[in-house]
């Protein structure tokens, strides 16, 4: 349920990332405008993604062995960081 919340998320965040290189052009030479930018912006939700879930289990199984509400803060802070570099790339 959270994955499927944080997967609709990363579309809305997708969607968003779109209309940032609106105003690229050769007078504006943003690093969003450039390859890598794009790569970025479109990449960052979906590997916060994926290292959220594997830093939640991870913490879960050292933690309390398998308890899995227990490594959630730790997931949750992990793809909060993904959206926010995310974020910084599309104002850059």
């Amino acid at each position: 349920m959270l994955a499927g919340c944080a997967a609709l998320l990363n579309a809305c965040a997708f969607y968003i990332s779109i209309f940032a290189t609106d105003d690229c052009s050769s007078q504006n030479p943003a690093f969003r405008c450039t390859d890598n930018g794009l790569l970025a912006m479109l990449g960052l939700p979906w590997a916060g993604l994926a290292c959220a879930v594997s830093a939640a289990l991870a913490v879960a199984i050292r933690w309390r062995g398998g308890w899995v509400w227990c490594g959630l803060p730790v997931g949750a802070l992990v793809y909060v960081a993904g959206l926010a570099g995310t974020l910084g790339v599309m104002t850059s």
